[in-house]
């Protein structure tokens, strides 16, 4: 079980408002979650809280419905405090049956603005990239590890997700990836990697197999790409040819495998950033 806490403290005559988020494995005193919270608020009380259990639900036989399920059941999402700067939680593009999912670290302006993940300039970059290697980019799924915008208020750029908005969101992380059960998993920018890995893999442009002890015919290929955020700072740039030349070679080994893939049997990972969890994680 997994437990969040969200605080906020509107504005008022004495100062700015204020909101944090609180995760646990188990569920707290609220003066204690309070106090956790007041510690991240510049010592603020907050005025408002709200208790949200996760629950890591077992997907079904539709990939589709459940889907449309999870991403209708997390509209309203307030388990942490970015839902107060949120205009739409991320969902799903593409196809859910799809044997390969794209993943990126959490959604940016037009993400949040349209409730769809990779639909911004750097998505549009991505769909070109796969057309360019003759993939087809609406015969893959795409997520985002967060469905809501990781920013610090509505006016600074996107930041790398905190680990407490990812505890945050892992019910519903993990309920996408048990859903569509993707073969191959392709993580764009080092944000992403965090779902398998503690620290990113040595080299960008890299493919690594990732089977469960358990149940070895369930291996995942995991990849680990440039985000196009990277890709469109440097088009033009001495490093653009290097980059197009590794992604090439990377796209091409996917090309060749697409026809012969097919799902897992069931989703047997759990997300790296659950594992050790044991103490509060407070983000603000």
């Amino acid at each position: 079980m997994t437990v969040t806490y969200t605080f906020t403290h509107p504005a008022d005559d004495t100062g700015p408002s204020y909101s944090a988020s609180v995760v646990s494995p188990t569920k707290l005193p609220m003066a204690d979650a309070c106090r956790l919270a007041a510690d991240e608020m510049a010592g603020v009380w907050p005025k408002t809280a709200v208790e949200n259990e996760l629950v890591y639900e077992q997907p079904t036989a539709d990939p589709a419905a459940d889907v449309a399920r999870i991403v209708a059941s997390y509209s309203g999402c307030g388990r942490c405090h970015l839902s107060a700067r949120r205009t739409l939680v991320s969902g799903v593009k593409g196809d859910p049956r799809a044997t390969v999912l794209c993943v990126g670290d959490g959604p940016g302006y037009h993400e949040n603005s349209r409730g769809v993940p990779f639909v911004g300039p750097a998505g549009r970059l991505q769909e070109e990239l796969f057309r360019e290697f003759d993939i087809d980019p609406f015969s893959v799924a795409w997520m985002d590890t967060l469905g809501c915008r990781p920013v610090d208020d509505q006016w600074n750029p996107v930041r790398p997700p905190k680990r407490g908005e990812l505890l945050a969101c892992s019910a519903r992380a993990w309920g996408l990836f048990a859903t569509i059960r993707p073969r191959v998993v392709v993580c764009f920018g080092k944000e992403a990697t965090a779902v398998f890995w503690d620290e990113p893999p040595k080299d960008v442009w890299s493919w690594h197999r990732i089977a469960p002890p358990d149940a070895p015919d369930d291996w995942v290929m995991v990849g680990y790409a440039r985000h196009p955020r990277y890709l469109a700072k440097v088009i033009g740039m001495p490093s653009n040819y290097k980059e197009f030349a590794a992604a090439r070679t990377f796209y091409g080994m996917l090309r060749e495998q697409l026809p012969s893939l097919t799902k897992v049997s069931a989703w047997r990972l759990g997300l790296r950033y659950l594992s050790g969890f044991s103490a509060p994680v407070v983000t603000a």
